[in-house]
């Protein structure tokens, strides 16, 4: 820990100002640049000031000791690369330097640790409640040590969905990484929130730092989740090339590991891409591959929707009975997203899609919806359904609402149901 903050620490637990405690020693803003470590005070300032706050001298020189910091970076990097014997060692001298450590900073060091241990077992509740604890005592965290806070904040936000606040805080890691060398873990994290705010540029980046990490560490599965992910972030920026070739990496790489549940992933994501470049057959397929691994279930729910999806609407196949039971499938599991998505797809198969049943659901329920909830891809779509009824119907200013409405998502639109 720093002096300035030493000093800092112990005037607050003395619930003393800085006018106080500076009176008769120096200026206020000269108290405040020490205790931000932006000036070293001189050693006459240094006694003075340790008279006041009752702190003996040695014990104030003990805490600008860097050592710890050096053995944290050790530490850091040891598990970082899963090289457990330094670990282990740069732990125990770790632990013989924290005992110079105050009782505050102490808890802080401790809490930190956990935390970390926490999240790489995925025990999510008991992180929370951690980071919680964390949060109490902000101002006593070494602020070159503020990185582990941000970045394990970042990780758990982003568990929970919250895409938003998870990317402020992974940029604040960034800021705040000095002369830690952020784990491949760090950028795959934020390449995943990153994509989730559509930020596919700074994902594909993030990824790459990622890889070359995971490279050097030789670790296949990582890689390979790298690989998949580069391929979904080049689909959406429609360098479809790029996401084929990634995607077949990946497949190529799940196929030699047998990894059942990644292959499942990559065949879904390729059937995905082949039915944006309107390949219907060859869409479906690797969607019938998916759920051949999957099986028909909670799980593979949005396999089944796209399936059924191209069947109905693109290859012209009856099969209003197949989309009844995934709606009760649907219903059973409270996924209102799929509830919505395959409650249009019976309107349609029952009514016709330039229904007035079909319309009304749509304006009462599948576009209020996403445009709160879901890929905003979805919102895209059921806009464009709209618009497009409205324009068989000749209400062409209601139609062209709708169709500016989805411009504003993204420009370049397929039209589905031409």
């Amino acid at each position: 820990m720093s002096i300035g903050l030493y000093i800092k620490n112990k005037r607050k637990r003395l619930n003393l100002t800085q006018e106080e405690v500076c009176l008769g020693i120096c200026s206020i803003p000269y108290l405040s640049k020490v205790e931000n470590n932006s000036i070293t005070a001189s050693k006459e300032i240094l006694l003075l000031l340790c008279k006041k706050l009752k702190i003996p001298y040695e014990k104030l020189e003990k805490s600008k000791d860097p050592y710890i910091d050096e053995l944290l970076i050790t530490y850091f990097n040891a598990i970082t690369n899963k090289n457990s014997e330094s670990a282990i060692i740069s732990y125990k001298q770790i632990i013989d330097q924290y005992f110079a450590l105050n009782q505050d900073q102490k808890n802080i060091f401790l809490l930190n640790q956990l935390l970390d241990l926490t999240i790489l077992r995925k025990d999510l509740y008991k992180a929370n409640k951690l980071l919680i604890e964390i949060e109490n005592n902000l101002d006593i965290i070494i602020t070159k040590h503020s990185y582990h806070y941000y970045k394990n904040k970042a990780i758990l936000l982003l568990k929970q969905n919250k895409i938003p606040a998870s990317m402020e805080l992974f940029e604040l890691a960034v800021k705040n990484v000095e002369q830690y060398q952020p784990d491949g873990d760090f950028y795959y994290f934020f390449a995943i929130a990153s994509s989730k705010m559509e930020c596919y540029c700074r994902s594909i980046e993030m990824l790459n730092k990622a890889k070359a990490i995971y490279i050097e560490q030789l670790d296949l599965i990582k890689i390979m989740n790298c690989h998949i992910l580069l391929g979904i972030n080049y689909m959406l920026v429609k360098e479809m090339t790029l996401a084929k070739e990634y995607l077949n990496i990946s497949l190529k790489e799940v196929l030699n590991q047998g990894d059942k549940k990644n292959e499942a992933r990559i065949l879904h994501n390729l059937g995905y891409l082949e039915y944006k470049e309107k390949n219907w057959n060859t869409a479906v397929s690797y969607l019938n591959r998916c759920l051949n691994i999957k099986g028909k279930n909670y799980s593979s729910i949005n396999t089944i929707y796209l399936l059924y999806l191209i069947r109905y609407k693109h290859l012209g196949m009856e099969i209003t009975k197949d989309i009844k039971m995934a709606y009760d499938m649907a219903i059973k599991s409270r996924n209102e997203e799929y509830i919505i998505k395959f409650k249009t797809l019976i309107i349609n198969s029952e009514n016709g899609f330039y229904s007035e049943d079909n319309l009304t659901f749509l304006l009462k329920k599948a576009i209020p919806f996403f445009n709160k909830n879901g890929d905003r891809d979805d919102y895209k779509f059921y806009l464009k359904m709209a618009a497009t009824i409205f324009e068989s119907k000749g209400f062409y200013k209601k139609a062209v609402y709708y169709y500016k409405l989805a411009l504003e998502i993204g420009k370049e639109f397929n039209h589905e149901f031409n």
